[in-house]
């Protein structure tokens, strides 16, 4: 189903549910929050400054370890960046295909899992549990306007979509799978979104 981000200027199509945190607790003007009610996994667009210090090789590494500090993370595991044009692609929203296109200089991709306790953060909700999290990490650098752009699915183990115990090769395979089809809808149609 469409959604409609940041007052439409962005619209992604999500399953069917998952519905906006910001109607049940505030969420900040920068990022959106999406919590699918049938399971555990959420996924947020947020909207930051661009670091341009930040050197392409380096973007993944830096802004999963950024998340890492954000989560209260206690561990990370099988951390990757995927670079690999063949596997990279489907992950691709349409419209950054073309590079010259727009004003998207490069899309990072890397994912892994986190091991979170703290519930007052974006991958745990249940207080005082250790909280094992599989995270698929997209980073659109849009330079041109002067922001990054962070796309965040959180998938943790536990009851995510599903009452069963998945493997973590499962889970990695049903979380990316939905990332994918997240992201390949993902489309800006309102670039003034980065003027304010």
């Amino acid at each position: 189903m469409s959604k409609a981000l940041y007052g439409g200027a962005i619209t992604v199509v999500l399953p069917s549910s998952y519905h906006d945190v910001s109607s049940h607790r505030q969420v900040p003007d920068h990022q959106e929050v999406w919590l699918d009610l049938n399971g555990d996994c959420s996924f947020i667009c947020e909207i930051v400054e661009a670091q341009s210090e930040v050197s392409p090789g380096e973007a993944a590494a830096y802004f999963w370890q950024d998340l890492c500090e954000s989560n209260d993370s206690s561990e990370t595991q099988k951390w990757r960046e995927i670079n690999d044009p063949d596997v990279l692609d489907p992950f691709l929203p349409a419209q950054f295909r073309e590079p010259k296109a727009s004003p998207c200089d490069r899309v990072v991709f890397c994912c892994g899992w986190q091991t979170s306790t703290n519930s007052n953060n974006s991958i745990g909700d249940v207080g005082g549990e250790t909280n094992r999290v599989f995270i698929c990490l997209a980073i659109l650098r849009l330079h041109g306007v002067g922001a990054e752009m962070l796309l965040t699915l959180n998938a943790p183990q536990k009851n995510c979509s599903s009452t069963l115990v998945l493997s973590d090769l499962e889970h990695e395979t049903r979380a990316l799978d939905t990332f994918r089809g997240i992201l390949s809808t993902f489309e800006i149609r309102q670039w003034e979104l980065f003027a304010s």
